[in-house]
């Protein structure tokens, strides 16, 4: 029985090793081939607006600065 090989490229480099108008095989069974699910295949990440960068990073600011403080249980 023939083992799978991981293979060490990232879901980037995957997407980019398809051929999209391969005439003997499909997307599909290229993502198949390469362990790429179909929905990593047509991913597209969410850039995000500087407002909401900055709501982040203060919201990070806050909880580092903040002491938590543990509780008691009996």
């Amino acid at each position: 029985m023939a083992k799978k090989k991981a293979l060490n490229f990232t879901p980037t480099q995957k997407r980019e090793l398809i051929e999209w108008n391969s005439q003997k095989i499909s997307v599909s069974r290229q993502c198949e081939l390469l362990m790429l699910s179909k929905g990593a295949l047509y991913y597209d990440p969410v850039k995000m607006d500087q407002y909401s960068v900055s709501i982040m990073e203060f919201i990070d600011r806050q909880y580092i600065k903040t002491e938590v403080h543990p509780y008691k249980t009996h």
